[in-house]
Formats: structure tokens, C-alpha cells, sequence
């Protein structure tokens, strides 16, 4: 025999007495309504005294006529004013943007039921409105401009920026040189919180000191190395260009492998980026490289690249490995390895691994004979 239970968290139903011995149902609403504000959401600009909609989605069982309440703030959210009556929830809004210039405002949205249950949203991100007319000119007209210096030269060039409007403007410039290892290999690098790292894999040849790094070897030698080494995925150069090479963990201990004022980083500092990026669950997918404008989708990392936005800058790379107990290359598309400097046990140390099902940074341990790639972290 079968037994149907219906369990409901939105209606609780009773009897109320109607004092003429007649018991009338009434209807209970438990549950607070569902909203979200769809703009502005965060990063609009927009003209004293234009008129542009406020939208918004809400729902709920028990809503009245005018279930809507729209509150405005110029300082970010720590401070709301209310300047609109309550609203039909018909999702817009017509609204008369201030006369006055602010940077950093914000809508929320409440919306409240009959039986007084109630939710709010704000905008992501706040948004901007400014004088008409208010114009901001750069010259050169790109941030991003060369500048060449050899043997230790000086050169100025002068960066002119003007704002006709009356909104105080804020400057930040930094400045940026590529790095360059022993071999002549140039690297991009980026600023992600206070560490600056390398935003390409590692394929040098030569330590720091000129010395070659072993290479060439057998899949069967390869397995059965203690010493360092490095190898370009299937053996195939072409793949170095993109992916760079992969180190077993022994040419990392030289401590000799990366750029004057770079290293290999340690563990920690593996996690301190993790941290920076909201924890280790969600750091992978704002690591992994994706095209941008069509994020997630990638010309290197298989479908589905979950989570990949590459809003760090990283731009990790799905290189594969060689693997320490047969030499044979695997996971490239898939996964991409990266040493730490930080041993585990003798036989071990400790990596990060982004791959191409989840938007985790994954930490764990394995042999110094794996082949993985390696970025670097300034000093």
C-alpha cells in the first residue's frame, strides 16, 4: 500500500471562528517573496536628469496591489532614502536620475507581502551618473604604450588627462615590464593582490647560472629518474609555445630554475592567491584561461571549462602532465598541473591542479618524478 504525504512550506491552513457558530478558512503565508534587482546592476553610467527604467523580478503568493518599495543610495548601500511611493510589481520603474554627479550609487528593491513577509535586493555593483557634458580625455589615447630603455637610458613620456565634469577623478598607473629568462623567452605578467605573478607556463632551457636542463629522455627512462629533468608534451615542440615545458619537481629544487627575481612558489603562496580569489572552490574558474567575450568556451580547455571567467588574469592552461610511473603524456585539455617549491616527503611535494569539469584549485601531493608545469612568482 502506498501513502501520499504533501508537505507544503508556503500555505497553513485553519479555522477561525466567525461568531456565528460558522467556522471560515483561512489562508496562512509563511513564506517571504522572491526578488531581484536587474538594473542598474552595477557599472551603468548614465546623465544628470536622464530618464532611464529601474527593473526588477519579483514574485510571491500573497501579493498585494502594490507590493514594491524602491530605495536609492549614493554611498555604496551604507545609507538608503526612500523617494517613491509603494509600486505595482509590473517590474519597471520610471526613474528621473538626480541632478547632482555621484559615483557610487545603488538601487534596492523590497518587496512585501499581504501577510507582511518581505525580501530586498540591491544592485551587484554600483553604478554612476554625471553632468552633462562631463567628458574624461586621455592622451595617448591607450593606457598601454611603449616605453624602450637600453644601458640603463631615461626616457619621459608625458600622459595627459583631462575631466571637464566636476566628479573628482581617481588615477591609478601601473607600470609593468615584461620578464625575460636566460634563454630570451618573454613573459606577460600580472598583479593579483599583492603577489605579481607570471601569466604564461615556464619553457626555459638553461637554469639561471647557463646550465643546461637535462631533456630527451625515454618514457621508461623518465620514470625512473631522481634527478632533474624536463620534456615538451609528446615530445612535440610545437606544444611548448603555447603550453611551455613540464619539470619534475628536482629541476624545481635547484631553486635555479626561474628568472632573476622570480621563483617557483611555495605552497603558501599557492594558497594565498587561492584566498585572495575567494577561497580554493571558486579560485580555479577565475584562474583558467577562456576566450575572452565568449567565457567559459576555449580554444584550449574542453567543454564545459566550468566556471572559467579568467578575471584574475592568470590565464591557466590545460598542459597535461608526464606521468612518474610509465613517462607516457596525459590531460592535456583536461587538466592543468603546477608545482609548488614546498617538498611533501621524500618522495613528494605539493602541486595545484585547475581542471576542466570544476572551478576548484585543487592542492595535493605526488612524485617528484611527474612532469608539470611551472609559473612563477616574483620575489
Amino acid at each position: 500500500m502506498k501513502i501520499l504525504v504533501l508537505i507544503t512550506a508556503i500555505l497553513t491552513l485553519g479555522f477561525a471562528d466567525t461568531g456565528e457558530g460558522v467556522s471560515e478558512l483561512v489562508t496562512l503565508d509563511t513564506v517571504d517573496p522572491t526578488v531581484q534587482v536587474l538594473a542598474p546592476n552595477g557599472g551603468e553610467n548614465y546623465v544628470n536628469e536622464e530618464f532611464i527604467e529601474i527593473t526588477w523580478s519579483a514574485s510571491d503568493f500573497s501579493f498585494g496591489n502594490a507590493p514594491i518599495k524602491i530605495y536609492f543610495s549614493e554611498d555604496g548601500g551604507e545609507t538608503y532614502t526612500d523617494n517613491t511611493d509603494f509600486e505595482e510589481n509590473d517590474g519597471i520603474y520610471q526613474w528621473t536620475v538626480p541632478d547632482t554627479p555621484c559615483i557610487d550609487a545603488v538601487v534596492r528593491i523590497t518587496a512585501i507581502d499581504e501577510f507582511g513577509n518581505s525580501a530586498n535586493d540591491e544592485s551587484d555593483n554600483s553604478f554612476s551618473y554625471y553632468e552633462v557634458g562631463a567628458q574624461i580625455s586621455i592622451s595617448p589615447s591607450s593606457l598601454s604604450f611603449d616605453i624602450n630603455l637600453e644601458n640603463s637610458a631615461e626616457e619621459t613620456q608625458t600622459l595627459t588627462i583631462t575631466n571637464s565634469g566636476d566628479v573628482p577623478l581617481e588615477v591609478a598607473i601601473n607600470q609593468y615590464f615584461p620578464v625575460v629568462d636566460i634563454d630570451g623567452n618573454v613573459y606577460q605578467r600580472i598583479q593579483i593582490g599583492d603577489q605579481i605573478w607570471m601569466a604564461e607556463n615556464l619553457k626555459v632551457t638553461h637554469y639561471n647560472d647557463g646550465t643546461e636542463i637535462p631533456t630527451g629522455y625515454s618514457d621508461d627512462d623518465w620514470a625512473n629518474l631522481s634527478t632533474d629533468a624536463y620534456a615538451v608534451y609528446d615530445d612535440n615542440e610545437s606544444n611548448a609555445d603555447t603550453y611551455g615545458y613540464m619539470y619534475n619537481w628536482y629541476a624545481v629544487e635547484t631553486d635555479n630554475l626561474a628568472p632573476e627575481g622570480w621563483h617557483v612558489p611555495t605552497d603558501e603562496e599557492w594558497t594565498a592567491l587561492s584566498d585572495y580569489l575567494g577561497g580554493s572552490s571558486v579560485a580555479g574558474g577565475k584562474m583558467k584561461e577562456c576566450t575572452p567575450g565568449s567565457c567559459p568556451e576555449s580554444e584550449y580547455w574542453n567543454s564545459p571549462n566550468t566556471g572559467a571567467t579568467n578575471e584574475s588574469g592568470f590565464t591557466g592552461l590545460p598542459g597535461g602532465y608526464r606521468s612518474n610511473s610509465n613517462g607516457y603524456y596525459g590531460s592535456m585539455g583536461d587538466y592543468g598541473y603546477f608545482w609548488s617549491s614546498t617538498e611533501y616527503h621524500g618522495s613528494n611535494a605539493w602541486y595545484r591542479i585547475l581542471r576542466y569539469n570544476i572551478s576548484e584549485i585543487y592542492r595535493s601531493n605526488s612524485s617528484k618524478r611527474n612532469g608539470f608545469s611551472v609559473r612563477c612568482i616574483r620575489d
